[in-house]
């Protein structure tokens, strides 16, 4: 997920760099792809490790007690 995260950071970094929309939409296209790889990573963990979804849960919480 490190990898995942670092490319997400990565692709944003070039997405603010660009004045070419085009190009621009498709760093978008792929760092969104990334956020996908990072989604469907989380999702074994929150079954197999009870103690990391926990945190989960209460991260969302304190997310929506904002």
């Amino acid at each position: 997920m490190i990898g995942e995260s670092e490319a997400i950071n990565q692709y944003q970094e070039r997405v603010s760099q660009s004045n070419d929309e085009e190009i621009k939409h498709i760093i978008e296209h792929i760092r969104d792809e990334e956020k996908e790889h990072v989604a469907e990573l989380v999702q074994p963990i929150r079954k197999l490790d009870n103690a990391q979804e926990e945190k989960f849960q209460w991260g969302s919480k304190i997310k929506m007690d904002c």
